[in-house]
């Protein structure tokens, strides 16, 4: 294909779904590499920081796809669809006026530069491409997908690997809170919290200024003594916590800070949002943002970071850690990850178990020498908690107002059979089977499902017993009766000593 530079990129997506080869995909990306708007295109619906507020819209994809207005400018067409979406991200163009404008901007232009518009709007193109075929194929760039050095799933095999490989283990506690990367960036005067996923966290300023305290970081192992130089940028990895708050509650406070403080950010009015938020958790947003800190368990330079790769060992970088730490306990609030150093796996399981009868999820067993790096490595193995039960489905509750899944099931309400347990699940329901109960609620109502759960949890204000971290597998047709409480107590007994 002759002049890619200049080829439409609604024609480039039709050529990405010409095969689902994952080495046709990454040839094409290759192809179109230097065209701007193709590379604007992923951009803007692959970077988690581009958001535009607008999620429903009075044109369908369908009627779309149904116009036939000759394209007399694609250069122009495509240089007001970015200003049209700039205006949207900056807020400067939102609610209705936004709806009218992009219907009035569909109506004028090709209809390839119309559904083009419609699938960024949307986040997704459908051409069977994910971030991390982008930065594989163009870097991070195009679309920033932070690194993440995660943990493969449990076996005894993988953990006896791991002991004979060292003469000892870390068995760190698993986080199951929000991640996020603090960055400190003193030479461009710049520091921001990024999600997993890469997008800004708002509102969680506290812990910004009690990194920035941390400055000039020397990176000098606690355990050794040795030094491996020194550094203005550097990224702490941790979990998000809230001082006084148990952490499954703590979770969505957390993720109401955020948002909320990213509305105040644009400029919008969020008097509304401050009496729910007084009224849902009895303290004010103000104070919320005070209570804030991070459990941390690595520290980075920001130069490897954007590598993603750093050949520091586990145990040296978090000497390295603790020193920064204890150097600084009485000016920040920041805090090391709880962890024990054993050669003995029995130790590992008890502080496993220990670690659950304090409402955690788990552990993350590491290897000594394993080295920083993005992915899931196998000298870092999870091991947590996990087993099945019936419950009975006893209500719905919709999508959150502006998610994907508003008008659409956003969780299904559980019960045991004898009403001692109740919760929420929302994990394992593909977006098809939501529409369905959604569409058919009174087909649902009182069915058995199968679901799967991290452990037992109460709370501690109502007594209710519920689940933590709850994930549907299927219905139960041949069964008329869940699980009671009692019953399934003895399936997480059972386990434990296993």
């Amino acid at each position: 294909m002759k002049n890619r530079e200049n080829t439409h990129p609604w024609v480039v997506i039709e050529k990405l779904n010409e095969s689902t080869s994952s080495k046709h995909k990454k040839m094409v990306l290759d192809l179109f590499k230097d065209n701007k708007n193709f590379l604007n295109t992923l951009k803007y619906a692959y970077d988690p920081n581009h958001i535009f507020g607008i999620k429903k819209i009075d044109i369908s994809f369908q009627e779309i796809d149904d116009m036939h207005n000759p394209s007399k400018n694609p250069e122009q067409e495509l240089e007001t669809m970015w200003s049209l979406f700039d205006a949207m991200m900056f807020k400067e163009l939102k609610g209705d006026s936004a709806r009218r404008q992009i219907s009035a901007f569909i109506k004028q232009v090709s209809m390839e530069t119309g559904k083009l518009f419609f699938r960024i709007l949307n986040k997704d193109l459908k051409c069977g491409i994910k971030p991390k075929t982008i930065i594989d194929v163009l870097g991070s760039d195009v679309v920033w997908k932070p690194p993440y050095m995660g943990a493969q799933v449990f076996s005894p095999g993988k953990i006896d690997k791991i002991f004979k490989n060292s003469l000892y283990v870390y068995a760190e506690d698993k986080a199951d809170g929000m991640y996020g990367a603090v960055v400190i960036n003193k030479d461009d005067n710049e520091a921001y919290i990024e999600s997993r996923q890469g997008k800004r966290l708002y509102g969680l300023m506290k812990i910004l200024e009690d990194a920035w305290k941390l400055l000039p970081v020397t990176m000098i192992s606690k355990s050794t003594g040795d030094e491996y130089g020194t550094t203005d940028n550097f990224v702490l990895t941790g979990e998000i916590m809230l001082d006084g708050v148990p952490r499954m509650k703590a979770n969505g406070m957390i993720s109401s800070i955020t948002s909320i403080s990213e509305k105040e950010d644009s400029g919008e009015n969020i008097d509304k949002e401050l009496r729910k938020f007084q009224k849902s958790y009895g303290m004010s947003l103000d104070e919320a943002r005070q209570r804030v800190y991070l459990m941390t368990w690595d520290v980075i330079p920001l130069d490897k970071y954007l590598e993603r790769k750093w050949n520091m060992p586990r145990s040296k970088r978090l000497g390295v850690l603790e020193n920064l730490i204890n150097l600084a306990q009485h000016d920040t609030d920041i805090k090391v990850i709880d962890y024990i150093k054993t050669s003995q796996m029995k130790d590992v399981v008890e502080f496993f178990k220990k670690q659950l009868d304090e409402g955690y999820e788990g552990l993350i067993v590491k290897d000594p020498h394993s080295i920083w790096r993005d992915g899931k490595p196998s000298d870092q193995v999870k091991m947590k908690l996990e087993f099945t039960f019936e419950l009975r489905i006893i209500g719905f509750k919709e999508g959150k107002k502006g998610t994907k899944y508003e008008g659409s099931l956003g969780s299904l309400v559980l019960e045991s059979e004898n009403g001692k347990l109740q919760t929420d699940c929302s994990g394992g329901i593909s977006d098809k089977l939501r529409l369905l109960i959604w569409n058919n609620k009174e087909e649902y109502m009182n069915k058995i499902g199968t679901f799967k759960c991290n452990g037992l949890s109460q709370n501690s204000d109502t007594g209710v017993h519920s689940v933590l971290y709850a994930s549907f597998i299927e219905f139960r047709d041949d069964r008329n009766t869940a699980n009671t409480y009692e019953e399934i107590k003895e399936i997480e007994d059972s386990k434990l000593h296993l």
